[in-house]
């Protein structure tokens, strides 16, 4: 340990108060109420008047009062660069707050950063300023079916957040094995909540083993949050079986709520 000598004042200079020793003091005092000044906890903030040292609590920030005011407390804006981490958006935002949204915090699939615009005139004020699409690739099935069934294994996702997205989709479509004569259509197409959304990916594999990839970029897709993402494959008209494989999607945000 240290040893500090304290050395006395010059003769006519007013000595200052003694420090208390920090290895025995639990309480320090910060403020002298004989001055006329409040250093109280007034709890959540309300209407009414507030003097220097108040101390209230509004929207989960701690303020502290330093000039007589009724007005309520308002949030300073965030540090140039600073983000808060985590699977939901602040509830209470500020204009130029930065979050970056997850869905895991020990082991996220995906890593979206956004900054939220209050001068946004829309409903969705997140806006999307960087992270890479969450890309996914899997599923097979052979079908037969003139209208849309799953594909078996394709990847499916759930919508954490109402917004705009943008989604990318593909996949690899032959004719397993077939006759034809002349071509015949095989899409793909992408379904949120069990409604068809966007444009189709559309195949049209001519003989026996042939295939073709196909994808298709689908903007704006407009999900509430929950909502959940797959992928459908068909055949357009009556024919040979067709086999849907490799399937993949990517999904980009671009604002949300």
């Amino acid at each position: 340990m240290v040893k500090v000598k304290v050395i006395p004042p010059p003769p006519g200079v007013e000595a200052l108060a003694t420090t208390p020793n920090p290895g025995t003091t639990v309480w320090v005092p910060m403020w002298n109420l004989a001055g006329g000044s409040s250093n109280a906890y007034k709890g959540d903030w309300a209407a009414g008047t507030y003097y220097p040292g108040d101390h209230v609590v509004y929207n989960g920030i701690l303020y502290e009062c330093v000039r007589q005011t009724t007005a309520a407390p308002v949030p300073w804006p965030p540090a140039p660069g600073a983000a808060s981490y985590g699977t939901t958006l602040p509830a209470s935002p500020i204009d130029g707050q930065e979050h970056v949204l997850v869905n895991s915090v020990t082991a996220p699939d995906w890593q979206w950063r956004f900054r939220y615009n209050a001068g946004n005139t829309t409903a969705y004020k997140w806006e999307f300023i960087g992270g890479a699409p969450y890309s996914v690739v899997g599923g097979s099935m052979n079908t037969s079916s003139t209208t849309p069934v799953v594909i078996t294994g394709a990847p499916t996702f759930t919508f954490p957040r109402a917004g705009i997205y943008t989604v990318l989709f593909g996949g690899l479509v032959q004719n397993n094995g077939g006759t034809v004569s002349g071509a015949y259509a095989a899409p793909m197409q992408i379904y949120v909540n069990g409604a068809a959304v966007g444009g189709q990916a559309i195949s049209t594999p001519t003989a026996g083993y042939v295939g073709t990839s196909i994808s298709q970029a689908v903007p704006g897709v407009n999900p509430a949050a929950g909502q959940g993402l797959d992928m459908r494959g068909w055949n357009g008209s009556a024919g040979p079986t067709t086999a849907f494989s490799q399937c993949w999607f990517q999904i980009v945000p671009v604002r949300l709520s």
